[in-house]
């Protein structure tokens, strides 16, 4: 008899799908600079997908959650956040 977990796993997104060109043009407009993203068809695998999209009603059933931010707002937070804490490291090594 298989072991039964108490762990729940949940997709946390937006609800909105976009293509992978689509979230590198998010990625150009965050960091103020263009995004060379070059596909390259040996690379890819059979069930890669051109498009994401996170199907959020689990959580939103569980959970009462609902996304706040759309996902260019969300990349300019983690951005931000992340040069902060970069920032703060260079300062800490002085």
């Amino acid at each position: 008899m298989p072991e039964t977990s108490s762990i729940e796993y949940y997709n946390v997104g937006s609800g909105v799908e976009y293509s992978v060109a689509e979230m590198i043009d998010l990625w150009a407009a965050v960091l103020g600079q263009p995004v060379k993203a070059k596909s390259v068809p040996a690379r890819c695998r059979k069930g890669d997908r051109k498009n994401q999209l996170s199907n959020t009603a689990k959580l939103q059933r569980d959970c009462r959650w609902k996304p706040k931010r759309n996902l260019e707002t969300a990349l300019r937070e983690v951005w931000m956040e992340t040069i902060t804490q970069r920032s703060d490291q260079l300062v800490a090594k002085g």
